[in-house]
């Protein structure tokens, strides 16, 4: 069984699956630092929005993958939904159409999740959560594209 964790950038994924490790989960954890493309994505997503989810997105594949033969509950702290979500605000015709292709091939394989846990935080509190957890590449998302891609990955649940 997968279990799928959406949210905005600071919404309390990780937090919650610190909670749900206690009780017992196997946790999938996402390495974002594993992604050479992140930091740059958050100085100027228009243009590296691409690598990014596409990194990001084969990223998860590879940790589902090696905790899929095991008999327990699998608990993402990512969702493909939220990648889906980033890639609907911000890639554009030929690129989002090799991406939906990707996503499309990642699902077939390893279907849906059965549930999804959709957090859901107000854009200012996403903002503060972000400044007090001091990654200063992240200081730098403005409430435009938080707003964004929240109505974003939200369309997509």
């Amino acid at each position: 069984m997968r279990i799928e964790i959406c949210g905005g950038i600071g919404a309390g994924k990780s937090t919650l699956c610190m909670l749900l490790v206690n009780r017992g989960f196997n946790i999938v954890p996402e390495n974002f630092n594993a992604n050479p493309f992140w930091e740059a994505f958050y100085l100027n997503p228009g243009q590296y929005i691409f690598e990014t989810e596409i990194t990001f997105t084969l990223q998860h594949y590879h940790e589902l993958k090696k905790v899929e033969k095991r008999n327990m509950i699998n608990v993402c702290d990512f969702s493909f939904l939220q990648d889906l979500g980033y890639a609907k605000i911000g890639l554009k015709d030929k690129k989002k159409k090799i991406f939906k292709e990707v996503y499309k091939e990642i699902v077939n394989e390893c279907n849906l999740p059965e549930v999804v846990i959709c957090l859901k935080c107000d854009v200012e509190i996403l903002k503060q959560r972000i400044e007090q957890r001091g990654r200063d590449v992240e200081k730098k998302i403005d409430k435009t594209f938080l707003y964004d891609l929240t109505k974003s990955i939200y369309s997509e649940v």
